[in-house]
């Protein structure tokens, strides 16, 4: 759809976002689907119509597997809600983005919305580009970490941890060898 100025708007905007953030990651034939739905590597999007916001995400990791008992899905349900809990997820970056654990999925996503309306192409890769290099550092060092924390086995950080002040932290390290 386009709006009085012939800009496209909505779902086409939506979808036309997706498809130029699809091409600089090498996809060639991203669009929406039916759902309004794009997945393709380790991120994806979802466009809610209700509210024109485009989802991004990035995958953080599994979770349960479909056999394990009751109480292994409590616990990562246990760690999903200490991941967006201000005193303990909240104290590392996040780039802005919040968690979601997708049950059906059975998999850990950091999730930015975008309103489509504001939001250029450019802009969006460069936001998602950020939050997938957050991703990555969760992946690798803070889901960890927060996990530790929400099960009692870690005391939460005082002060707010960023990926960058910690790429610092480590130079100075490296420094010293």
């Amino acid at each position: 759809m386009k709006d009085a100025k012939g800009e496209l708007t909505g779902r086409a905007k939506a979808n036309h976002l997706v498809a130029s953030f699809a091409r600089w990651l090498g996809v060639y034939d991203a669009e929406l689907n039916m759902e309004n739905d794009r997945s393709f590597g380790e991120c994806g999007f979802h466009y809610y119509p209700e509210k024109d916001a485009l989802r991004g995400r990035v995958y953080i990791e599994m979770a349960w597997e479909p056999s394990d008992p009751e109480a292994v899905k409590a616990n990562f349900r246990k760690v999903a809600k200490a991941l967006n809990d201000p005193k303990i997820g909240g104290k590392f970056d996040r780039g802005g983005g919040k968690f979601v654990l997708d049950e059906e999925k059975r998999m850990f996503f950091l999730v930015k919305d975008f309103p489509v309306a504001e939001t250029t192409p450019r802009a969006l890769r460069v936001k998602m580009e950020k939050l997938m290099n957050v991703g990555a550092t969760w992946s690798l060092q803070y889901l960890g970490r927060v996990s530790r924390i929400a099960h009692g086995w870690e005391p939460a950080p005082e002060e707010p941890v960023s990926w960058s002040m910690e790429d610092k932290e480590a130079d100075k390290e490296a420094d010293k060898e």
